[in-house]
């Protein structure tokens, strides 16, 4: 229960920091969340959006493939 209040915690706090432009913030909490949610479509795309706004480019390419191959588009 714990595992998941805390992966909860983290998708809010990633939200507000991705809400403030704040990205690496954004991108820490997304981690941790998806840490607790592997495999979570909507935690994947955010942390690919979150890599793209940040000037990430090859990392949110190789995000939004992850995405593609499995078998999800947005």
């Amino acid at each position: 229960m714990e595992e998941l209040a805390e992966g909860r915690r983290a998708t809010a706090e990633a939200t507000r920091a991705c809400e403030a432009k704040d990205w690496t913030t954004c991108l820490d909490a997304l981690d941790r969340a998806i840490a607790r949610r592997p495999g979570h479509p909507t935690l994947l795309l955010q942390r690919a959006r979150a890599l793209a706004q940040a000037g990430r480019g090859p990392d949110a390419l190789s995000a939004f493939e992850r995405l593609a191959t499995m078998g999800l588009v947005f």
